[in-house]
């Protein structure tokens, strides 16, 4: 079959024809492949002619192109990339620049520029793309198509040429929601189930957008569940009318209804405190707070504490996770990182705590950990803002300001010291109102 390339957005090297297996869920759909993806036998070029020339042909087919031919789809073959990759434009000054059939005078957008092309102009049912920065929805914004950036990992990327690795994401493009949804049912496996549960809304984003976009976006919402008070607040100033948000404190998870708060940690004396800090390792959560509150503590001559971090930094920066690695190294001793953890050993890991330490920078809308300290029995040291302090006092949890780490110092040298009024077990109103969240029933509003 002599390739269509009308619109230029096959590679000179693209001619590959493979039928896919008759009967599939695909069957009758043809696609194409970004020149990314390894086609057993043939080079891949990555969208420059060096690469191709000085590349062995591919021992085995990238799992998304075997995928899809195994479920129907015939390969119709390669399409244009930008080189290597690099660029959200579309061009690329070897192989021409793919035509954009949505508005030819334009550009098609890249890098996916011409898998893009030749689904918008009819030659393939869909496409396979990658997106590390926009390079699936640039193209298919500026061609008029549906595409998908899948979520990191979903979509396996082996015999796929890299831009940024840990960015990188395969996706595809097409022209109905339809023939999207069926690509996406063979490469992303059957369907979760996802609980009914909190809309999440990305406040920071609405922040950020004009009134205008505001206002088109808050007829689309009928109704908004605010987990806490002081995010309805926010709806309201956003211009929500109250009446519209229904406030419900997010429930406690499955299991801990009826738990009774752990007793006090048996700790000998002269035995140290151990402050226990429970999130993902990223600059937000504001680990780095309480390591430098501990190094204060240190530079004082007070030894009478521990640090347990509970939490992965697989997902923080390269600088945050060499900020926290220089803090931790000066610390020695003081501190031990215990990595991720299962949702079921929570329990045990709060009861080799005596304080939760929440020293997020950002105002977190209702942090789940200080609620189930709470229910814990554990004390809570939190930072003043936000859903964060709010669930805290909620909580009879002991605030310092945001980002303070001489203040959070003097609350744990209070608590080291037992010299103040610092809280060691939590009130009865408290438990009695944290006991009412547990495991509530869905309020739907009327």
């Amino acid at each position: 079959m002599a390739l269509d390339n009308r619109l230029g957005c096959f590679c000179p090297h693209g001619d590959i024809h493979i039928e896919g297996t008759q009967g599939g869920p695909l069957s009758g759909l043809t696609f194409a492949a970004k020149d990314l993806f390894d086609i057993e036998g043939h080079v891949t070029g990555a969208g420059n002619p060096d690469w191709l020339a000085t590349h062995a042909p591919a021992p085995a087919t990238a799992s998304a192109v075997r995928k899809l031919l195994e479920a129907g789809a015939s390969l119709q073959g390669k399409t244009i990339t930008d080189e290597l990759a690099y660029s959200l434009a579309g061009v690329n000054m070897h192989y021409g620049t793919p035509v954009n059939p949505a508005c030819p005078d334009r550009l098609p957008g890249g890098s996916s520029s011409g898998s893009a092309s030749a689904v918008a102009g009819g030659l393939v049912d869909t496409a396979l793309g990658t997106d590390t920065g926009g390079s699936i929805r640039v193209p298919a914004n500026n061609c008029g198509l549906y595409g998908i950036r899948t979520t990191h990992g979903q979509v396996a990327k082996d015999g796929l040429v890299p831009l940024a690795d840990s960015f990188d994401t395969v996706g595809w493009f097409a022209r109905d929601a339809r023939t999207l949804a069926r690509v996406g049912e063979v490469l992303l496996g059957p369907r979760e189930s996802f609980p009914a549960g909190r809309l999440v809304i990305a406040t920071d984003c609405f922040d950020l957008v004009g009134a205008d976009v505001r206002a088109a976006l808050k007829p689309l919402v009928d109704r908004l569940i605010a987990p806490s008070a002081f995010l309805r607040d926010r709806f309201i100033a956003w211009g929500i009318p109250a009446e519209r948000i229904v406030h419900q404190p997010n429930a406690l998870p499955e299991g801990w209804a009826g738990r009774s708060p752990l007793p006090p940690r048996d700790r000998r004396p002269g035995e140290p405190a151990i402050f226990g800090f429970f999130a993902n390792v990223m600059p937000h959560k504001g680990l780095h707070v309480l390591l430098e509150a501990a190094l204060s503590l240190k530079a004082q001559g007070v030894d009478g504490f521990r640090v347990a971090v509970h939490g992965s930094d697989k997902h923080a920066p390269e600088a945050y996770k060499a900020r926290i690695a220089a803090l931790v190294e000066n610390l020695g001793a003081s501190i031990s990182l215990r990595g991720g953890y299962a949702h079921e050993e929570l329990p045990e890991l709060l009861a080799g705590v005596d304080a939760v330490i929440v020293p997020s920078v950002w105002w977190e809308n209702d942090p789940l950990i200080v609620r189930q300290a709470a229910a814990a029995g554990r004390p809570i040291l939190h930072a003043d803002l936000g859903g964060l302090a709010e669930a805290g006092n909620q909580s009879d949890g002991m605030a310092f300001a945001p980002g303070d780490a001489a203040a959070l110092a003097q609350r744990l040298l209070a608590f080291v010291r037992g010299t103040e009024a610092f809280i060691p077990q939590i009130s009865e109103p408290a438990l009695a109102a944290i006991d009412g969240q547990r495991q509530l029933p869905e309020k739907r509003p009327a």
